[in-house]
């Protein structure tokens, strides 16, 4: 089974349990970043991207009107309203360290992805130890290739051998694009002894 990223990061306990984790093994370090923050029409959401400084923030919405604000929830609120175009702010964020960065492999580079692959860091180092059931991490995002999101995951490297991978192609036609996308179903099968994933034994930190 996989450990659940986005559950993980609602729960404030484990969010501040797997930050204090990462920070206390040098893997990640709280940094104070600057975002810019948008609405994206193609998507019909707001997006965000993190600059060390102000006034590269600031240059990033060039083509906008834009209003200062406290907190990300806020800005989101003023854009989604009408009220600003777009917002400039400072959020302190979790920055994965060099150490952090060569653990996860070139991913997760950004500040805005910091957390999340020091969860999957934790998973590997703390989660699978006490459940040797798990075998990788999984975001349940949603389905939507105009936005760029779709359900992803990455599967730990000594659980390959372990685990039994069946590719299934079939070509899905998606509204409103000129192309089919092929996309490519994993299942993954339990090795001998192990129970499959039911909602009774499913990992609950």
């Amino acid at each position: 089974m996989f450990f659940d990223i986005h559950r993980a990061q609602a729960d404030r306990g484990l969010h501040s349990a797997i930050s204090d984790w990462a920070i206390e093994n040098g893997l990640a370090e709280q940094s104070e970043q600057w975002l810019s923050v948008f609405f994206d029409d193609e998507c019909d959401c707001c997006r965000f991207m993190a600059s060390d400084t102000r006034e590269g923030a600031i240059e990033e919405l060039e083509e906008y009107e834009y209003s200062e604000c406290a907190s990300l929830d806020r800005a989101t609120t003023l854009i989604k309203s009408g009220a600003t175009e777009a917002a400039v702010v400072c959020e302190n964020m979790l920055r994965l360290t060099p150490a952090g960065q060569r653990r996860a492999r070139g991913s997760g580079l950004t500040s805005i992805d910091g957390w999340q692959m020091a969860a999957v860091l934790w998973a590997e180092d703390v989660a699978k130890p006490n459940d040797d059931r798990i075998v990788g991490c999984w975001w349940e995002d949603i389905f939507d290739p105009i936005g760029l999101s779709a359900p992803r995951g990455v599967i730990f490297t000594e659980t390959l051998a372990s685990i039994h991978i069946h590719e299934m192609d079939d070509l899905v036609p998606v509204p409103d694009m000129e192309i089919s996308l092929s996309l490519s179903e994993v299942v993954l099968d339990s090795p001998p002894g192990h129970p499959t994933r039911t909602p009774e034994n499913e990992f609950s930190p």
